[in-house]
């Protein structure tokens, strides 16, 4: 028993002075040293140099290398009886596109930060700061039980294109983000908090916007103001963003953090519509105001509704596929509002459906109680036709258009007491705002061939007036003829006498 006894302490002995000289000796960093290495290479995904490993009782220093670059450098002390620590740290990423391939898309800019972690394994705290994306961060993590408690984080001048650059996006906008959050407890569980964001000197880049959407000119200035109030994992936001095109309100926005799903209320005012210029490339007049909800959790959707051009829009988007109706839009409105020659006018009616992916979509209109307003065209109409075409009450017109990218093609057919109208394949480009149509204008049953084409703005008009002439020379004809006896009457009337 004896022995026994003395062969187990003699094994025990054994493994502490083995796991003493493998853990706490420079022979035994020395053999731990590509261990540490392989793991540290896993789980970053690149290679690096543990050029320092030393562990001690009491102490602890490592420093990692990328390169020549210096990457990590931990050095601190600590009490694996008290289980207790102090340790300085510091972590240098000159370059956010080591982590592109972890991250699965290309990144770009800097990150350093220098800190320390202090406490027991049970309850410590992590202080530190934070310099990335032209600006600086001051943080304070409590963790308690093993579990994130509270969180305190300032931080000041960080530049937008840098951090857009950073997350693998382009360069959008420019300006300074400012951020300051207090959370009690950053526990998903339990979240309570409030975060504020704002920023200065914000503005597009148009450069970039160009480049990436065709806006041009697109110069816009902005500024952010936004506060969120979290309790019990449910965070509450209530934003601002103003610039110098217009005014984005959001109210009423609860997001639920764990579940990842949020919803809220909004309204967007734009004063001058002509301010759009750089992404309709087409000048307007007037001002518009919209107000909607919207709610994304395994799908986006976004409701929006405006009282405009004497109707209402109700517009509703899920996902990439957007659809609406317009209900009573004066025309003469709606040309106003685009600054287009103001040739007819009625109530309109209207529903569509358009992808945003694909670009393809529809549009199918009724014009209500119509009538041609006086314009060149009604004009050459009159001198052509002797006909006041401005006088006709076009109860119920149909528009149907298919769209595909920047092209429009409709069929349009109007009919009043003495006229019709018709035209299939009425081609309209959004982008050089070109027009092309053939229309057939029938007036007392005799066609008018019309040919429309060049600017939006300023059309060209042809009519061919051949075939109305035709039918119209024929029915004087046959008027004129009305009462004169055939041959075969006059050869009757012969044989009679």
């Amino acid at each position: 028993m004896k022995k026994l006894f003395l062969g187990i302490v003699g094994l025990l002995v054994v493994v502490v002075l083995g796991a003493y000289l493998l853990l706490f000796t420079s022979f035994g960093n020395n053999i731990l040293k590509p261990v540490v290495e392989s793991k540290i290479e896993k789980a970053l995904g690149f290679d690096v140099n543990v050029s320092t490993f030393r562990l001690r009782p009491s102490s602890v220093k490592l420093v990692v290398l990328k390169g020549k670059d210096k990457f990590v450098d931990v050095d601190g002390t600590f009490s694996i009886f008290a289980k207790s620590f102090d340790v300085d740290y510091e972590v240098n990423i000159p370059q956010l596109s080591w982590f592109s391939k972890l991250a699965r898309k290309q990144l770009s800019g800097y990150f350093r930060t220098q800190g320390k972690v202090k406490g027991r394994l049970d309850e410590f705290a992590v202080t530190g700061k934070a310099f990335t994306a032209g600006g600086f961060a001051d943080y304070s993590l409590k963790v308690v039980g093993r579990h994130p408690g509270s969180l305190v984080l300032n931080a000041k001048d960080l530049d937008l294109a840098q951090l857009l650059s950073m997350a693998g996006k382009p360069a959008y906008v420019k300006g300074k983000l400012f951020v300051k959050a207090d959370f009690d407890s950053v526990d998903l569980n339990n979240m309570k908090g409030t975060v504020s964001v704002y920023t200065k000197d914000g503005a597009t880049v148009p450069q970039v916007l160009e480049k990436e959407f065709g806006f041009k000119d697109a110069l816009v200035s902005f500024k952010l103001d936004s506060k969120t109030v979290v309790e019990n994992s449910v965070a509450h936001v209530v934003a601002k963003l103003s610039s110098s095109v217009a005014d984005f309100d959001l109210f009423d926005t609860e997001v639920q953090i764990k579940k990842a799903t949020a919803l809220g209320k909004y309204v967007l005012n734009i004063p001058d519509l002509d301010k759009l210029y750089f992404a309709t490339g087409n000048h307007m007049r007037g001002s518009l105001k919209i107000t909607g909800d919207f709610k994304k959790d395994k799908h986006l959707v976004v409701n929006a509704h405006s009282d405009t051009m004497d109707g209402k829009v109700d517009v509703r988007m899920v996902d990439d596929v957007v659809s609406g109706t317009l209900k009573g839009l004066r025309v003469v409105k709606v040309l106003e509002t685009m600054m287009y020659p103001k040739f007819f006018d009625s109530k309109a009616d209207a529903d569509f459906k358009f992808n945003l992916t694909t670009k393809k979509g529809s549009l199918n209109a009724k014009l209500i109680d119509g009538h041609f307003l006086p314009t060149r065209f009604s004009l050459l109409i009159r001198t052509l036709a002797h006909f006041d075409i401005t006088r006709e009450v076009y109860k119920v017109s149909t528009l149907n258009s298919t769209i595909s990218g920047d092209d429009i093609y409709s069929d349009l057919y109007m009919k009043s007491k003495l006229t019709e109208i018709t035209g299939k394949k009425v081609y309209f480009n959004k982008k050089s705002k070109q027009v092309d149509a053939n229309l057939v204008l029938s007036i007392k049953g005799r066609p008018l061939y019309v040919h429309v084409y060049g600017p939006v703005q300023k059309p060209r008009v042809e009519v061919d007036v051949k075939e109305f002439f035709k039918k119209k020379l024929e029915g004087e004809i046959k008027d004129r003829l009305k009462g004169v006896p055939s041959k075969k009457e006059l050869f009757k009337n012969f044989l009679g006498h």
